[in-house]
Order: C-alpha cells, then structure tokens, then sequence
C-alpha cells in the first residue's frame, strides 16, 4: 500500500491525514507536511492516523520531529 497525505482545514488548524505504511521510505512527505502546515500561523495542528497501516523506527522519529516543530512555534499538536 502507498503511503498518502491530505492536508485539509482552514489556517488555524490544520489537519494531515495519512494513509498507508509511515516508515524511512514515506516520513519524508509527512515531515514536508508538517513544515508547511506551520509556516502559515495556526494554533492546532491535527495529525489524523486512523488509516495508517504500519510504523518503523524512522516513521516514530517523523512524528517526534514534527511534535518538536510544534512544541517550537507554540503550535498545539
């Protein structure tokens, strides 16, 4: 299964919805995701995993950085 990202939601609070196997191959997208989702001002960013299939090592890691990008700007993840 290939790993897919949407990002929808007005500026504010966003929302990523990922699909598929987050791992070394993918968490690139989601960490391209993550940084343009908070170059615009927003309070809340919403990561929606209900439809991810699997996680490695690398795939954790790209949620940590994200939480950290977040963490950073005051952004609520």
């Amino acid at each position: 299964m290939e790993f897919t990202l949407r990002i929808h939601g007005g500026t504010g609070s966003p929302t990523i919805a990922c699909s598929g196997p987050l791992t070394a191959a993918t968490s690139a997208k989601l960490d391209e995701a993550i940084r343009l989702c908070l170059e615009k001002p927003t309070s809340h960013l919403l990561l929606d995993c209900r439809h991810m299939t699997s996680l490695d090592f690398e795939g954790i890691a790209s949620l940590l950085r994200g939480l950290q990008a977040c963490r950073e700007r005051g952004v609520r993840l």
